[in-house]
């Protein structure tokens, strides 16, 4: 059989012994065992960093186990989940199916049924695969216009396309996009990553919308929990099944809630200006994406308020060891001129011209390609916390 990965989650330890035992002489030989249910975002870290084919929940605990299938058949379609037990109870094997279980394992335990149904299920069309594109704006430092660089491509964007366009801001220290716009957001990216479930239905009442785009800015710091960061992938895959473009605006910390952010880019734009501090500080934001195992293919640096006197492009290469895929023009007066109004600058101007060609050459790229992936694959995200945390 085509060797598949499966992720048991049970605190049931005679139970998860004998699914062991019988999966393993069956020739499921990539298992994991969680023995404790996890909480909606460590399921998140666990989903992304195992891509498990199947989530067999135990019914030990009940009410802990019909909710946690039911995030994992709502939250991740891509996965089939599946229910077990020591001993057969019609009624929870019931309520088990209505929670989302695509099939019940119980006594004797034939575990080659598994194999016949991932056979059945890749026989029928499954969902649509995720139709958004999402690019990240990621600033050598702050100050080099990476906010302003993303407010501006997703209008260009949404209004070269006239298709749904989500902007959503990460830095929970420093955003400021819904007060340059004078918005007041009623929700933020904490309630999409709280909230148990599929988000598909409910983006609409999360965001606020400004012009042809929709926002989800940042919460504060104090309001998001560490351990709801592990929905993150999940809350990009809605996003990405909901909207057709998603720009991402990062802050300049690479650190471990952000990796699944730039994982799931298609592409990644390195926001510096033409000055030594930000070239440097950008050579570092290069080393710590690939460190992160990103194909170099992914990312471009985006020369900000360009300044020809100061450096060319060879000593950009050399100082940052990537050449500018595109530089901007400093029209800082126009731009600064517009955020005092609560808005953004005219097509007409340097930078909105600039903004415009920007969006065209991103849709004219055509349908995001498979993305190219690194010997060894990519890192997972247990692997990113502690690479970030050194």
């Amino acid at each position: 059989m085509t060797r598949k990965r499966l992720l048991i989650i049970s605190p049931d330890s005679s139970l998860t012994s004998t699914l062991r035992q019988k999966l393993e002489a069956a020739g499921w030989v990539d298992l994991t065992i969680e023995a404790s249910y996890p909480s909606p975002g460590m399921l998140g870290r666990l989903v992304h960093d195992l891509q498990p084919a199947i989530v067999l929940v135990g019914l030990s605990e009940p009410d802990q186990a019909l909710a946690l299938i039911e995030e994992v058949h709502s939250a991740y379609p891509s996965v089939l989940v599946a229910a077990t037990h020591s001993v057969n109870v019609p009624d929870l094997i019931l309520s088990a199916i209505r929670s989302g279980a695509a099939e019940y394992l119980g006594p004797p335990f034939e575990v080659e049924h598994l194999d016949r149904v991932l056979a059945d299920r890749q026989d029928v069309p499954g969902p649509l695969k995720p139709k958004g594109r999402m690019v990240s704006f990621l600033p050598a430092a702050g100050g080099c216009g990476a906010s302003t660089v993303a407010a501006h491509l997703a209008a260009a964007l949404a209004k070269q396309t006239g298709k749904k366009t989500l902007l959503l801001e990460w830095d929970m220290h420093c955003g400021s996009l819904a007060f340059r716009l004078r918005l007041k957001p009623e929700f933020t990216l904490a309630d999409a990553m709280e909230r148990g479930g599929s988000l598909d239905e409910f983006w609409g009442k999360l965001v606020a919308p400004w012009k042809g785009i929709e926002l989800l800015p940042p919460p504060q710091p104090d309001r998001l929990r560490p351990e709801d960061l592990g929905r993150i992938p999940a809350v990009l895959a809605s996003a990405k099944r909901t909207y057709d473009w998603i720009v991402s605006d990062l802050p300049p910390a690479v650190f471990g809630g952000h990796e699944p952010v730039l994982a799931e880019s298609d592409e990644v734009f390195l926001v510096c200006t033409a000055d030594i501090v930000a070239l440097h500080l950008a050579r570092r934001r290069c080393d710590e994406i690939r460190r992160l195992g990103l194909p170099d293919e992914l990312v471009k640096l985006v020369l900000n308020r360009e300044d020809k006197a100061t450096f060319k492009p060879e000593d950009i290469k050399t100082l940052v060891g990537m050449a500018p895929s595109r530089s901007l023009p400093n029209d800082y007066r126009s731009v600064n001129g517009a955020w005092i109004e609560g808005r953004l600058v005219s097509e007409g101007s340097d930078l909105g011209r600039a903004m415009i060609k920007f969006a065209k050459d991103l849709v004219g790229s055509g349908e995001a390609a498979e993305r190219p992936t690194p010997a060894g694959g990519w890192r997972p995200v247990s692997k990113m916390l502690e690479l970030s945390a050194t």
